[in-house]
């Protein structure tokens, strides 16, 4: 975590504009797969345009392509295909099933001076549409519970890359990307879903002559979400955005790597009646790491507090805090057992803490019952869970969580999550997943499961 990962081949985000069946009935949705593809093509352009005079810039010597022919050659080809089968099942809903198989193939030119170029493409096909409900074009007539991977076409991701290392470390992205910080409890890539979330950005990672220390600062200037654009759904459309990320590491001490971070969110969906709804200003900070006891005991644990308040015209004005510590004790030949609270404050029921650009499905159960942090009354989520080292490769994670209001105080409901899974061989894994919550008496929450079958090839 915590750097920018041009993901050739992973988890999720996207946008795309098309029919209830998924059927685009605009050629130039269909290459670029977003309302924003415009503005992605003029940045390859750009980034193109770049790369060509990135020669003149000094490299350090023996190192990456001898010219741009060999850059342009030498690259390396990616794919990753990954066929799922989810099914979910929401109190009140009917039971939906999704068949889909995401594709991404892409190209990285070999570095040239500390430059680089690579782009892929994505495509996420569905056996059937009928079967599931697609959030992105509502209303749900036959009231199937949502599954937010909407098919379509798009270029993922298309960026410039300039490493240099011996530059104070410094190192620059600039287009589309995906950007993961930290846990991704606040930035991340949502790379659980089909679709992939990615950034139209410039980045900037450097260590500024400190060693131990990474400096990153990012400037955001459109948010590709995981909906494909939001089809006639404007909640769910991609957000416009002239955002500002700080995060800075320190990483010299051996049990505690430290985390600073601000967070400056100027997120909009101009079709909604409050278009700022999403925007908020962060600020906060964060330890992990893992205290040795022995030879093969250690306490591996990671704390995160943070505050938050308005950004960009939002309304309501609102203060709220977030919190979240997690201790583990892990013996080498048995695995690790753990516990954890995490808190999602609200501002006496006006307003939850936000993270809209979180990869939201690690946190608060894999149900995706809390999605939207417990909404306006906020959450708290009290967990446990084990992850048994088992042999013939499997790894295995087991979680229980309780939840309350934060607002309110009252017990929404308990949940039991487990997943079990493989690699076979060097480029094939499969996993098996769930998630049940189970909502307590007088709950507005619905007691809901989800079910998932992935199998996932990767070059």
């Amino acid at each position: 975590m915590g750097e920018v990962r041009p993901q050739t081949g992973g988890q999720s985000a996207a946008e795309r504009n098309d029919t209830p069946m998924g059927i685009r009935t605009n050629a130039w949705r269909v290459a670029t797969g977003r309302t924003a593809g415009k503005r992605t093509w003029r940045i390859v352009v750009v980034l193109c345009l770049a790369w060509a005079v990135g020669p003149s810039v000094s490299s350090a010597e023996g190192e990456g392509a001898k010219d741009i022919w060999e850059a342009l050659t030498k690259g390396k080809p990616t794919l990753n295909v990954r066929g799922r089968i989810e099914v979910a099942k929401a109190q009140n809903l009917n039971q939906s099933e999704a068949y889909t198989v995401r594709t991404r193939i892409g190209y990285g030119t070999k570095p040239y001076h500390g430059v680089r170029i690579y782009m892929n493409f994505e495509n996420i096909a569905a056996a059937t549409e009928t079967t599931y409900f697609n959030p992105n074009f509502p209303p749900n007539s036959n009231r199937l519970t949502p599954i937010a991977d909407p098919p379509g076409t798009e270029v993922n991701v298309g960026f410039l890359e300039f490493d240099r290392p011996d530059w104070l470390g410094t190192k620059f992205l600039g287009g589309r990307q995906a950007i993961v910080l930290d846990d991704s409890r606040f930035i991340g890539d949502v790379a659980w879903r089909q679709n992939q979330q990615t950034m139209d950005a410039a980045y900037l990672t450097s260590s500024v002559g400190v060693e131990y220390l990474k400096a990153r600062y990012g400037f955001i200037g459109h948010v590709n979400r995981i909906f494909g654009g939001g089809g006639n759904n404007p909640a769910l459309s991609d957000f416009d955005s002239e955002s500002h990320i700080v995060n800075v590491s320190y990483d010299r001490f051996e049990a505690a790597k430290l985390v600073g971070f601000a967070y400056w969110l100027d997120l909009r969906l101009p079709g909604l009646a409050n278009p700022s709804a999403n925007s908020s200003q962060t600020y906060g900070v964060r330890a992990t790491g893992k205290i040795g006891l022995s030879d093969q005991f250690s306490l591996p644990y990671q704390g995160s507090y943070a505050y938050q308040q308005q950004y960009a015209g939002k309304t309501p004005n609102y203060r709220a805090h977030y919190g979240l510590a997690d201790l583990g004790l892990q013996y080498d030949p048995l695995g690790k057992v753990g516990a954890g609270f995490g808190l999602l404050g609200s501002d006496n029921g006006t307003q939850q803490f936000l993270t809209p650009l979180s990869t939201a499905h690690k946190f608060n159960g894999w149900a995706h019952v809390f999605l939207d942090n417990g909404g306006g009354n906020g959450l708290r989520d009290l967990y446990v869970y084990a992850a048994p080292k088992l042999p013939w490769k499997l790894h295995m994670r087991l979680v229980y969580h309780r939840f309350w209001s934060d607002s309110a105080g009252t017990v929404l409901g308990n949940e039991f999550d487990g997943q079990i899974g493989r690699p076979i061989g060097k480029f094939v894994s499969v996993l098996f997943k769930s998630g049940y919550f189970v909502a307590a008496n007088g709950s507005p929450r619905p007691t809901t499961y989800r079910v998932w079958l992935d199998l996932n090839i990767k070059f």
